[in-house]
């Protein structure tokens, strides 16, 4: 009996501690039993809205500036831009398509307009405040560059990597005079009108607005007199096609002091030189080479003359003027 007694307490001892772990497990797992904080559940992480992007400038040989300034301009929302150095813009943008341009900001002698739009975006020379023949004239720009770019997407969370290639925007003309009787000539200067005062800096091309007015924007340059002849250089924007002189007169003037003390003054056509040059190089002004032109001056005690005796671009053989068709 006694024996009995003692199994029936050993079982319900054990019941016991067997029911005490159960619900100890209970409490436990809902946080109580001993007052214990429970475990935070994890926020899910949060969609990424940016995308990483990467413009590496090709410079194809041509110097590279010491700064740029991009623009990127979403096919919906805000323009941002950007300013880096050579190497590109490196960063992250809000996922969409954009179109993209960049400039050297170190350029001179110009001012970039419009840039609050992709379409309006144009570099402008700037005028001098000295008298001049016509409505302008030009300063000489440094060289510009520009690089564009078109229908980039940045998705979310993905990468964009771009290699645009760098356009120039400035050309150089450069001018060879041949000047008979130079020991009479003491000084020799001028200017050139047609002139382009802008062109976008999405196609390198002008607007209508710079086409029209280059008829009355001109450049002046000093002549650099050695031996029986001289030069001359400057640097621009592009000359707009005078269309063989159909669209307006590209004017070459010469002025002379002579070593009595005369003063004379002499213009050349340039028109259908203009017009050549252009269409030689597709339409469009050549900015990767000069244009070379060679010019005569025939100065005498009564007087001045001078012509266009051929022109070439990058020094690639003189071509001859051939007459206006």
């Amino acid at each position: 009996m006694y024996s009995m007694n003692f199994q029936n307490v050993h079982s319900a001892w054990y019941r016991s501690l067997f029911l005490a772990g159960i619900f100890a497990g209970v409490l436990s797992a809902c946080g109580g039993g001993g007052g214990g904080t429970p475990e935070p559940i994890p926020e899910p992480e949060p969609e990424p809205t940016t995308g990483t992007v990467s413009f590496t400038p090709e410079w194809g040989g041509m110097p590279a500036p010491s700064s740029l300034r991009f623009h990127f301009y979403p096919l919906d929302g805000s323009a941002v831009a950007y300013d880096t150095d050579a190497g590109g813009f490196h960063g992250t943008l809000e996922h969409g398509t954009y179109r993209m341009l960049a400039y050297n900001t170190d350029a001179t002698g110009v001012s970039f307009d419009g840039t609050d739009s992709y379409a309006t975006a144009s570099v402008r020379v700037s005028p001098l405040d000295v008298p001049a023949r016509g409505s302008s004239l030009l300063s000489q720009p440094s060289a510009v560059f520009a690089l564009s770019g078109e229908e980039l997407v940045v998705a979310k969370g993905g990468s964009l990597y771009e290699n645009p290639v760098a356009r120039g925007l400035t050309g150089t003309v450069n001018l060879t005079f041949d000047i008979s009787n130079a020991s009479f000539v003491e000084s020799l200067s001028g200017s050139l009108n047609g002139l382009l005062p802008s062109v976008l800096l999405s196609t390198g091309l002008p607007d209508e607005a710079s086409a029209a007015s280059a008829k009355d924007c001109f450049m002046a340059y000093e002549v650099a007199l050695s031996g029986d002849g001289g030069t001359a250089s400057f640097t621009t924007l592009g000359l707009a096609d005078p269309k063989n002189g159909e669209a307006y007169t590209c004017l070459l003037v010469l002025d002379a002091v002579t070593t009595d003390g005369q003063e004379w003054e002499t213009v050349a056509n340039l028109s259908a030189v203009i017009t050549q040059v252009l269409e030689y190089n597709g339409g469009v002004f050549p900015t990767s080479e000069p244009v070379n032109l060679k010019i005569s001056v025939n100065a005498t005690t009564a007087g001045m003359l001078a012509e266009v005796q051929s022109w070439n671009i990058g020094g690639k053989g003189d071509i001859v003027l051939k007459p206006a068709e």
